[in-house]
């Protein structure tokens, strides 16, 4: 077991042990203070080959900079919601039935523009929240 304390972004030293170890499991005694941890931090059940990995991220994170990061994604994806949602239908389509909505009622360069910057969105949307990069 790893026990430190400190200040932590939560979502994210998880998120960042997980990608060192995806075996083990993550404790906490912890005040919560506007979106940072303050407290202690016990990594259990981890891969002892591991543990100096661990170790390196748990002392390289920087919770300030990881609730930046963190409130600019949830921004980006608050602002990319009511565009995608927009476009109709676009949840339930098929790829196929997305081509068949370009030919059929993207008829003008203004309807192009505002279908590409929707899916220019959905894709960076993708990317932040799916994982893909």
């Amino acid at each position: 077991m790893i026990q430190v304390s400190g200040r932590w972004h939560f979502h994210t030293i998880v998120k960042e042990l997980k990608a060192v170890d995806p075996t083990c499991g993550v404790e906490t005694t912890f005040v919560d203070v506007e979106g940072i941890r303050e407290g202690s931090i016990r990594v259990i059940n981890h891969d002892p080959a591991r543990e100096n990995d661990l170790r390196a991220a748990l002392d390289s994170h920087d919770p300030d900079a990881a609730l930046a990061e963190w409130n600019a994604k949830q921004n980006r994806r608050a602002a990319a919601e009511p565009s995608i949602r927009n476009i109709p239908g676009w949840a339930s389509w098929t790829a196929q039935e997305a081509e068949d909505y370009i030919e059929a009622d993207i008829t003008d360069l203004a309807g192009a523009r505002q279908v590409l910057k929707a899916m220019a969105k959905m894709i960076c949307y993708l990317r932040d929240h799916a994982g893909i990069v």
